[in-house]
């Protein structure tokens, strides 16, 4: 089954349970291309996505690994401004929970004042994560916690993460089969566990 989204916005606040995201609550399609999308809300001093558990700006939960990401007419493939916030664990800023997935930093765009949290396993782009990948080729930018300049700002990810207990930049709880390549992270973490 492939998955084909171009030109789709999702810009309304969204809440529940478990499985919650800014677009979709899971996918598990074998492919997977976006275009042209974005998750946005008007007031990001409001929390958008709500829920307990796997709970992900674009998507809750996600078991696919192959994603096509396609930069047109100088757009990115996808563009993220939602609050996400898990009551329980796993929130991130694409998303919540994923078993095999692809992130290409160089085709996504977030808000700078986007803000990511959970009390436990909250990350920038998963909060937990096995058997992914994420990638970029030029820089990674955490708001006010870390940048890394590089020679061109085409793989640019910018939010805060918040969190008590597991908490990092780009993934909270990395499980195993995961690769993480051309991506750099120097990042100060709120986190306020024991």
């Amino acid at each position: 089954e492939h998955l084909y989204l171009t030109n789709v916005t999702a810009s309304s606040a969204v809440s529940g349970g478990m499985h919650v995201g800014g677009m979709f609550g899971t996918i598990d399609a074998d492919e997977v291309e976006i275009a042209e999308c974005a998750v946005t809300t008007e007031n990001l001093n409001a929390t958008s996505v709500t829920g307990s558990e796997n709970v992900g700006g674009f998507v809750g939960s996600t078991s696919t690994w192959t994603w096509n990401y396609v930069n047109k007419d100088n757009k990115k493939a996808l563009y993220m401004s939602i609050d996400v916030a898990a009551s329980k664990r796993y929130a991130g800023g694409f998303a919540g929970l994923a078993n095999g997935c692809e992130v290409l930093l160089d085709c996504m765009t977030f808000n700078p004042a986007m803000l990511v949290k959970a009390p436990y396993a909250c990350g920038g782009v998963y909060g937990k994560a096995s058997y992914v990948g994420i990638y970029g080729d030029y820089k990674v930018d955490f708001g006010t916690y870390a940048t890394i300049p590089k020679e061109n700002d085409e793989a640019t990810i910018s939010l805060n993460v918040s969190g008590e207990e597991v908490v990092g930049g780009l993934v909270g709880f990395l499980g195993s089969g995961s690769e993480i390549s051309y991506t750099h992270a120097r990042c100060t973490v709120n986190g306020a566990g024991d």
